[in-house]
């Protein structure tokens, strides 16, 4: 990493990182999808969860950025967000599980939500399915860089 005017500069990703944010320093974001899916639905998921995420937390949106020509680009995300992927779908509900009780905020993308014509009929659907019965297939984790490391750190990057 290069240290430049204050901010860090990853260059292996397209982010900027801030060492005086807490937001950025102190928490971590992670998606993880479920094994199998074709590229164009994981990233789906992707998308969805991240809306999700920045929807309830704000605060990891930075500014608007401006080109030399005055260009202004609205502001993506301050907290780089990895893209993982589990063994099998019951890691997937376990991990989950698991985050939810260590404290992260989490999110599910129900496999049934690809085929719904409205969200009323994917939140009628998902109230008439117990929780053990869902049919996650992907997942957001958001919480300290500790907690949510520790749940995530063996999994690998999706490819």
């Amino acid at each position: 990493m290069n240290q430049k005017q204050g901010l860090l500069l990853d260059s292996q990703a397209l982010r900027t990182v801030d060492p005086t944010d807490p937001v950025v320093t102190q928490n971590k974001i992670v998606i993880v999808v479920a094994p199998g899916l074709a590229p164009g639905m994981a990233a789906n998921r992707c998308a969805v969860l991240a809306t999700g995420i920045a929807a309830r937390h704000p605060e990891i949106l930075g500014p608007d950025v401006h080109c030399a020509d005055g260009q202004s680009l609205a502001g993506i995300t301050k907290v780089p967000i990895a893209v993982l992927t589990v063994a099998d779908l019951p890691a997937l509900r376990a991990l989950e599980t698991q985050a939810r009780t260590q404290g992260c905020a989490t999110w599910v993308y129900l496999g049934r939500a690809q085929g719904v014509r409205s969200y009323e009929a994917y939140g009628e659907s998902v109230a008439a399915t117990a929780y053990a019965d869902l049919d996650m297939d992907a997942i957001a984790l958001y919480g300290s860089r500790k907690s949510v490391a520790k749940l995530t750190g063996s999994l690998p990057m999706l490819k």
